[in-house]
């Protein structure tokens, strides 16, 4: 199945148009160029931005696009995996939100696009800081598929605006610790 390689979102809302820098996954090499997004320049005329942002998140939820490092993907990566869920497309909203299958509650298409623009305000919303990654006693300056990298002092380790990027990159390394200064 295909995908979009997004590595870029602007919002126009004087104009009413969304721009993507985007590549399709299944062709090489990846030529990333910027293009008007008809359907989501559409919402975003029609609906609005809330609605758009809401097809944003719906869009990297769904694994549509994917590879990006901007805050809508950091959103559903953070505070997606949260959302017990499975969603209902048959329309019986009578059982939807009420009905339990384990731990999942069954949400609707528009219930779960709304749980997670809920969190993605969330997301936005977070305390901003100075947070770093610790490991053995070492701060972590940068992480390669095979070494950590370690800080020779304070000033040279990577730091993070939010607890949440720093949880993020931390989930790679095994008992790796997030502090403040």
């Amino acid at each position: 199945m295909s995908y979009a390689i997004v590595k870029g979102i602007k919002i126009d809302t004087d104009k009413g148009q969304v721009w993507l820098k985007a590549a399709s996954n299944n062709v090489s090499p990846r030529h990333y160029e910027w293009f008007e997004s008809t359907s989501l320049s559409a919402i975003l005329k029609e609906q609005g931005l809330i609605e758009l942002e809401k097809e944003i998140l719906e869009q990297y939820w769904n694994g549509n696009f994917q590879a990006s490092n901007n805050i809508y993907d950091k959103a559903v990566k953070f505070y997606g995996q949260s959302i017990p869920y499975t969603w209902s497309n048959t329309g019986a909203e009578s059982e939807v939100g009420k009905e339990r299958y384990g731990d999942l509650i069954l949400y609707s298409y528009t219930q779960l696009k709304a749980e997670l623009y809920k969190k993605y305000v969330e997301y936005k919303a977070r305390p901003k800081g100075n947070f770093f990654v610790k490991y053995n006693g070492h701060y972590v300056k940068s992480l390669t598929k095979k070494y950590i990298k370690y800080a020779a002092s304070l000033q040279n380790a990577k730091r993070f605006n939010s607890r949440e990027d720093a949880v993020l990159f931390s989930s790679r390394i095994h008992n790796a610790e997030v502090v403040t200064m």
